[in-house]
């Protein structure tokens, strides 16, 4: 309605200021110029009555909506994820460390040359000869092997054993323990720090 009393008053303003012109021209003076001013006026009023296109600001908030979720996008994607934290279970470490078990590695090699492999993950059949405790970290006396050879077992399973208990040890080669024979000599004794025990 605002629009429609816009047009009619525009076309009515022009209409009279034409009038005046022409009788400003023609040196008639007349009450012309109020009609033309006070048209101008209305169309003017109601110009300002027309409301605003609704599909404009719609337009405009789907595009600031548009703009925010692109930016919200972005934020997304240049924010790195957090890394998932791997909780490796007692079944998954030992599955891991048997893996990694070199069977070429023999009781009889160690015995032969103790420093050699230390650090090689092995997997021996063993039957506890005797096991030892004293105020420090207790060990066992085990003979290992086909060869039957002697091997010192160290670590935290060793108080769960028995003298002449057979057994597979799943271990690492660990640096020989040190002792001296009857004469006084230095010996030098392969170890084994079980893991775990089958």
């Amino acid at each position: 309605m605002a629009l429609f009393f816009s047009v009619i008053g525009t076309l009515a303003w022009t209409i009279l200021l034409v009038a005046a012109i022409v009788q400003r021209l023609r040196k008639k003076p007349g009450r012309l110029w109020a009609f033309a001013i006070g048209s101008f006026v209305i169309s003017i009023a109601a110009a300002a009555l027309i409301p605003p296109d609704p599909s404009s600001s719609k337009s405009g908030s789907s595009a600031s909506n548009s703009s925010s979720v692109s930016s919200a996008s972005e934020d997304r994607a240049t924010v790195a994820p957090e890394p998932k934290v791997q909780h490796t279970t007692v079944a998954q470490a030992k599955s891991a460390f048997l893996s990694s078990v070199n069977g070429s590695v023999t009781p009889a090699k160690v015995e032969g040359n103790p420093t050699k492999y230390v650090g090689t993950a092995v997997k021996w059949s063993c039957t506890i000869s005797n096991v030892v405790s004293g105020n420090a970290d207790s060990f066992a006396n085990a003979q290992c092997g086909d060869e039957s050879s002697q091997i010192v077992l160290i670590g935290d399973r060793i108080s769960g054993l028995d003298a002449k208990q057979q057994l597979v040890v799943v271990g690492e080669v660990a640096q020989p323990m040190e002792g001296t024979n009857a004469m006084g000599g230095q010996l030098h004794f392969p170890t084994i720090n079980m893991k775990y025990n089958l």
